[in-house]
């Protein structure tokens, strides 16, 4: 069976680290979950900080180097991949693409997900101590969102998270 690089691609708060939760690959087959979130929740926990504050710190960049260091060692290991982060725009997946040998097979997961419930799941994340998006980071992500490109992927489902 061919390891898998599976892109889950969506708005915070459209269900994709759930999806992550709920994911079972075959039982012989390992994989890597690589999540920005867990990178700033894990810098949180080492300094002492809350979540907000350590995105807040954190560059960017320096948070994208060390997904795709991840990443890449997930690839030599020969591992299913799934890049749970937001994923929203082409040229930011094809950076991760780019990371996956041809034995691979690229798989992008959509969610779907009305606004007024993303809405309402993100103000319950933050009223639970989450990380807080607003309404305006929100809208800011859903105009940069590119949908997945004729082939970009060798598989693409929506998930009505």
């Amino acid at each position: 069976m061919r390891p898998r690089a599976i892109f889950l691609i969506g708005l915070p708060g459209s269900g994709k680290t759930t999806w992550v939760e709920r994911y079972r690959p075959a039982p012989d087959q390992p994989f890597a979950v690589i999540s920005t979130d867990r990178l700033i929740e894990r810098e949180a926990a080492r300094l002492g900080i809350a979540y907000d504050e350590a995105y807040r710190q954190l560059p960017s960049k320096k948070l994208a180097a060390e997904a795709r260091r991840l990443t890449r060692q997930a690839v030599e290991r020969g591992w299913d991949v799934v890049i749970d982060r937001t994923n929203l725009r082409a040229p930011t997946r094809a950076t991760f693409l780019r990371l996956f040998p041809p034995a691979y097979v690229r798989a992008a997961i959509v969610f779907a997900v009305p606004w007024a419930e993303l809405e309402r799941r993100l103000t319950a994340r933050a009223e639970a101590g989450g990380h807080r998006v607003g309404p305006r980071a929100l809208a800011e992500m859903a105009a940069i969102y590119d949908p997945p490109g004729e082939g970009e992927f060798d598989l693409v489902t929506f998930h009505q998270g």
